[in-house]
């Protein structure tokens, strides 16, 4: 009988210990040694023009980024979640009507009731995928801010004019949209 060895394939420790990219390579470990903890404060202490942070990861550690890039930019860092953080608030709240401007008619969203539902309710397409506020698939323009926004992926500045509708409400009585 004759065993034949499986050939294991390449995976992500290979191409972290690759020449090209192993000097480039530091690996920071909470519980390890103290010289293997990160100083995000020193990391991100100064800010070179034009450079944007991107962060993903443990609730914990993202909020560590955030805490110590607090004086960048906001439109600077980008956050891509696994989950809503646990303390997120939930898709409920007042009724209110969604204006659709473009369409020239108004919609009401119960108290339980998402944007996005209350759309579809009445026949109107929004594409979805996490319904957490965190891939933005279903962001639309509108009026960003008469809305409470509930979501984790629009910036501050691009909340003045855009809205995701899996999550977020009315501060008032009424959203406008442009659709």
């Amino acid at each position: 009988m004759r065993v034949r060895a499986q050939r294991r394939a390449p995976g992500l420790c290979d191409a972290l210990r690759a020449p090209a990219l192993a000097p480039h390579l530091r690996l920071h470990l909470d519980q390890g040694d103290a010289s293997q903890r990160i100083d995000l404060r020193a990391l991100l202490a100064e800010r070179a023009p034009g450079t944007h942070l991107y962060v993903c990861g443990p609730g914990g550690f993202m909020q560590a980024v955030r805490d110590a890039s607090a004086h960048w930019p906001e439109d600077a860092l980008h956050a891509e979640y696994f989950a809503a953080p646990t303390d997120a608030n939930t898709t409920t709240g007042l009724p209110f009507m969604l204006k659709l401007a473009r369409r020239g008619i108004s919609v009401p969203v119960a108290a339980d009731q998402t944007a996005v539902d209350a759309l579809h309710e009445v026949g109107i397409d929004i594409p979805v995928s996490c319904q957490q506020g965190l891939c933005g698939t279903c962001v639309v323009e509108g009026d960003g801010e008469g809305a409470e926004h509930r979501d984790f992926c629009l910036t501050g500045s691009e909340r003045r004019h855009k809205v995701a509708l899996c999550c977020s409400r009315a501060k008032g009585t009424e959203l406008v949209l442009q659709l």
